[in-house]
């Protein structure tokens, strides 16, 4: 999934780029909603790769222990 990057903002920063237009804070949130939802999904697929790992090694321990 692709997504924006987005830098730290300051609130004041945030405050001068909605500019009072509820558009701009609402495509604001949207891009940052999408930004979160992506990196949540990397995340849970970082975590299924890594369960899946350490179950492939712990098989693999288990078998070089009984023999």
């Amino acid at each position: 999934m692709n997504y924006k990057e987005f830098d730290l903002f300051t609130a004041n920063d945030i405050k001068k780029k909605i500019n009072h237009d509820i558009g701009n804070a609402l495509d604001l949130f949207a891009d940052s909603y999408v930004a979160i939802y992506g990196i949540a999904h990397d995340l849970r697929e970082l975590q299924n790769t890594m369960q899946k790992q350490n179950e492939e090694l712990r098989q693999a321990l288990t078998y070089a222990y009984i023999f």
